[in-house]
């Protein structure tokens, strides 16, 4: 049951649920889901029952044990919903229930120009926890609430792309399947909610890119939206039931932030290759030092890396791209390629690491002490430059 009380019996007459489905999404993701529901209005309580009427005008009763309606449908939704028509109240629980727990967000356009919108960041009062707790990046931004109107918490002004965009039924909010061929037609004062997003810096600055969005509404002034926004955020549900629920995310927006910090900087790691040859039982290699998004989101560089180096030896992979082979079989394969190099002892230093540093990290490497490594630092950048002087004298295979 994905409400957020413990007992579907407390819920009151006059309160409003939604009722329905939720399963995985086509996009085969595990945190993307499909929602499918009804907005039932609570008449009561019978026998360990809740009596409801539906948008459509039929009855129906639900579990207050299990929460479901014996029919497939379970109750999804039990916190207050938005206060408002039932069209706007409809895509805005979509959205939220389709983007996860954390995925989704909402924006309030204040301008368009071209394909670029400006709009303030919307979110909850539990984002403003969060918040609270984190630092400001480095570059001196910060992600911290700026407002709050009713119960509409504001973080900041973003730049926000204009996307294309799928139509959506305008009964159910749903999706269409045909191609995003349309740009949204925003306008200052529209509520814009999106299932997902992502940052990256165009001309420079920060831009947020909404992907599966709607328009929720327009809202004449601050205050009508503070009205509509429910007092609690939507339920946790999924595999992210610990984290921040959305939309709105704090967590989301630091991400999605951060790794557009980290594209700007160049794809390269410092790396120590050993085991070519028969010096170890199979090649093996230390990323001693990384900047750039591929070493950023490989979750096992170590492993990605091992025996790829040209030899053993100190070495720096400038322009590491991930790759992936699909063989006839369907088998499928992935990698990091790039430019191989001698490292030299000024690499150390612009990956933040003294020659020190790197003598404990061979000593870790071949679990010696550290006062037997001297002159291994040299000894590995020799090899470095040794196996790449044999590589560029090796014939070229047509």
């Amino acid at each position: 049951m994905l409400h957020t009380r413990s007992n579907a019996d407390t819920i009151m007459p006059g309160e409003r649920i939604l009722l329905g489905t939720l399963t995985a999404s086509r996009r085969d993701e595990q945190n993307r889901f499909h929602a499918d529901f009804a907005i039932v209005t609570v008449d009561g309580l019978d026998d360990g029952y809740l009596t409801g009427t539906e948008e459509n005008g039929d009855s129906v009763r639900i579990d207050t044990r299990h929460g479901n309606a014996g029919d497939g449908r379970r109750i999804l939704w039990s916190v207050p919903l938005p206060e408002g028509p039932e069209d706007m109240v409809r895509r805005f629980c979509t959205v939220a229930l389709e983007g996860g727990d954390i995925d989704g967000a909402l924006f309030l356009v204040e301008s368009v120009e071209g394909d670029v919108a400006t709009a303030r960041f919307v979110t909850s009062p539990t984002y403003a926890e969060m918040a609270a707790r984190k630092t400001t990046p480095a570059d001196g931004t910060s992600l911290a609430p700026t407002g709050t109107k009713g119960n509409a918490v504001f973080a900041g002004t973003v730049r926000l792309h204009v996307p294309l965009v799928r139509q959506r039924d305008p009964v159910s909010g749903r999706m269409e399947r045909f191609p995003k061929t349309e740009k949204a037609a925003w306008t200052a004062g529209d509520l814009v909610a999106c299932v997902d997003y992502s940052c990256a810096f165009v001309d420079g600055a920060m831009t947020y890119t909404p992907s599966e969005c709607v328009v929720v509404g327009n809202f004449a002034d601050d205050a009508a939206l503070g009205r509509f926004l429910p007092a609690t955020p939507p339920p946790r549900h999924g595999v992210f039931a610990s984290r921040d629920p959305g939309p709105g995310a704090y967590w989301k927006r630091d991400h999605e932030e951060g790794l557009a910090r980290v594209a700007l900087e160049p794809d390269e790691g410092l790396v120590l290759a050993y085991g070519h040859g028969g010096e170890h039982p199979y090649p093996a290699c230390s990323v001693l030092g990384s900047s750039g998004l591929t070493f950023h989101v490989e979750s096992d560089v170590t492993t990605t890396l091992a025996g790829v180096a040209p030899g053993n030896g100190l070495w720096v992979i400038e322009e590491a791209k991930h790759w992936g082979h699909r063989y006839g079989d369907g088998e499928y394969e992935t990698g990091i390629g790039g430019k191989w190099r001698p490292a030299t002892r000024e690499d150390f230093a612009r990956f933040g690491l003294t020659e020190r540093d790197v003598e404990l990290e061979l000593a870790d490497a071949f679990d010696m002490y550290a006062k037997d490594m001297d002159q291994q630092v040299d000894r590995y950048i020799a090899l470095a430059e040794e196996a790449h002087l044999q590589a560029q004298a090796a014939p070229v295979t047509p």
